[in-house]
């Protein structure tokens, strides 16, 4: 399926387009060369302090792995909530996307959609009490499409389980419009290796913000899996997303959250830093969690990498493996 993108600026690598939406930014600081010792295919990761405009970057190695030598984890998540529609299966049709409602079930509450002062946005998951994950391109961005890249800047407003773009006839079926409240964002990081070439390093593509609000408190947040083999083309994957299309499978979209499902590929690129699947997504879906009943004994649904982006053939993520996993579970006990 053609993947349409609206009101999104493409930026092209060697295997993908990344779905943005920009207007004016302000530079807090020029592109910088990070020269770290690698990690398990890591440098470590850029994170700036919007209360102190001020940035600092990390080593990979500042992570503490978990015990595991099986090649593969899981982590248990927080299920706060029913768990009746847990097992989601695939849709068939020559169209998988459908509108997701009610949004305030598992697993679709943790799914957030991340509003910045331009008027853009883009898709993420939670991961904590305080945290969620976004794609690193809705946060480090292009200034002015001139090739210097800074972070975005304003507010950055993060809604989980928004249902439509006002109340009233937008809500869902639970009568819940925005269920979960909202929450500004006060410090966010990516991708080392993104933030030192985004045009190039997309396989690095991740970011994670933090909420003033602990939100994941009430919502709960989907377990994460990491694998070092490349996944099957049997393995059926979905993913959760706040698309910019204003029509979608006949659906009118007033900002709504929608379900696209399919199939890891294996004849594009699947290694231990990507998944690509034959999912259909567009502008504003990035950061969006792409999740599958995973092999092995845990049989549930666990998020397997994020969306990045695609094309007419594919759309691709940033595969979860064993250091990004590592890192994202640290979130799951943070306190301020």
């Amino acid at each position: 399926m053609k993947k349409i993108v609206l009101f999104s600026v493409l930026l092209m690598t060697s295997i993908a387009f990344l779905f943005i939406s920009i207007s004016d930014y302000e530079l807090v600081y020029a592109k910088t060369n990070y020269n770290d010792t690698k990690y398990d295919g890591h440098s470590g990761w850029l994170e700036y302090d919007m209360t102190t405009n001020s940035q600092s970057f990390h080593s990979a190695s500042e992570i503490a792995y978990e015990e595991s030598k099986a090649g593969y984890g899981s982590s248990s998540g927080f299920i706060s909530y029913s768990q009746s529609n847990y097992n989601l299966r695939g849709i068939v049709g020559s169209d998988d996307r459908t509108r997701i409602d009610p949004t305030d079930v598992e697993p679709y509450k943790s799914t957030v959609k991340i509003s910045f002062n331009d008027g853009g946005w883009c898709t993420g998951f939670i991961i904590g009490p305080y945290h969620a994950v976004t794609a690193g391109h809705c946060l480090y961005i292009d200034l002015d499409n001139d090739g210097v890249y800074g972070w975005r800047q304003g507010n950055k407003l993060v809604e989980p389980a928004i249902n439509g773009t006002s109340g009233g006839s937008n809500q869902n079926t639970n009568g819940n419009y925005l269920p979960y409240g909202s929450s500004f964002v006060d410090w966010m990081a990516v991708g080392g290796d993104f933030a030192n070439n985004p045009e190039t390093n997309n396989y690095d593509d991740w970011g994670i913000v933090r909420m003033i609000s602990p939100l994941g408190n009430n919502t709960g947040w989907m377990p994460l899996y990491w694998q070092n083999n490349n996944y099957s083309t049997s393995l059926e994957t979905n993913l959760n997303g706040y698309p910019a299309m204003t029509i979608i499978n006949g659906v009118t979209n007033n900002g709504y959250m929608f379900l696209s499902t399919g199939n890891v590929d294996s004849s594009l690129l699947n290694d231990n830093r990507t998944i690509s699947t034959n999912m259909d997504s567009s502008g504003n879906d990035s950061g969006g969690p792409i999740y599958a009943h995973v092999p092995y004994s845990y049989n549930s649904n666990h998020i397997i990498g994020l969306l990045r982006g695609g094309d007419s053939t594919y759309s691709d993520g940033t595969k979860i493996d064993e250091w990004l996993y590592n890192n994202f579970i640290q979130y799951e006990t943070y306190s301020p």
